[in-house]
């Protein structure tokens, strides 16, 4: 079976069903799209006569993700590792009071 489409007046194809299920897929061809077959006695909306292919997600190479880790490279500058020092055991306790920067007085 070949497709015919009418999109504004203008047409397109013939292509085949399958050609039509990728196309309306990756958005060459819209689900409005005039559609008609030998068969038809008229021109139907494209989404009636075809269903889209349903998008896969590309798999990635597990090849391709180790090389990509090993050429990557990050840098940590060096005031970050002043982050990692120990917080005193009372830390959360400090916080709740206001912190280190002034006491809360507690009244409103």
């Amino acid at each position: 079976m070949q497709i015919l489409i009418n999109r504004n007046g203008q047409q397109f194809g013939p292509y085949t069903p399958e050609e039509c299920a990728v196309y309306l897929s990756d958005g060459t061809l819209l689900p409005d799209d005039l559609a008609w077959h030998e068969g038809l006695s008229e021109w139907f909306p494209l989404i009636k006569l075809v269903e889209p292919k349903p998008r896969r997600l590309a798999t990635p190479d597990p090849d391709a993700l180790s090389d990509l880790k090993k050429t990557m490279k990050v840098e940590i500058p060096d005031e970050w590792n002043a982050i990692d020092k120990e917080l005193p055991v009372d830390w959360a306790d400090e916080l709740n009071k206001g912190g280190p920067r002034g006491k809360s007085s507690g009244a409103a």
